[in-house]
């Protein structure tokens, strides 16, 4: 909340203790951000976007959620990132990397 937007190359990344259908909302935020669902594996499974201060919460289609990474709002595209798209995630590294 009342963060600045995120660079190009940023995220943020959420790892949560079980797989789910997880919801985001973009309240306080001044800016519009991409959503990355992924399953355990890293595999794509859905893709939402956020608008600027959107009070209406979002989740994926699916109940496979384990991973979310949050991006600025062309990162999809640009990474050509979809729907079954694998993303590698390296939790002791701290790194993600679009493939």
């Amino acid at each position: 909340m009342h963060h600045r937007p995120l660079e190009k190359n940023e995220c943020a990344f959420f790892d949560f203790p079980r797989e789910g259908k997880h919801s985001f909302w973009n309240n306080n935020v001044d800016f519009p951000i991409s959503l990355i669902f992924c399953n355990k594996e890293g595999k794509v499974i859905d893709i939402k976007k956020l608008e600027a201060q959107q009070k209406t919460s979002v989740s994926p289609d699916s109940f496979d959620t384990k991973y979310v990474i949050e991006t600025h709002e062309h990162a999809p595209k640009e990474y050509n990132i979809k729907e079954g798209s694998v993303i590698s995630i390296m939790l002791e590294q701290k790194e993600v990397f679009f493939k």
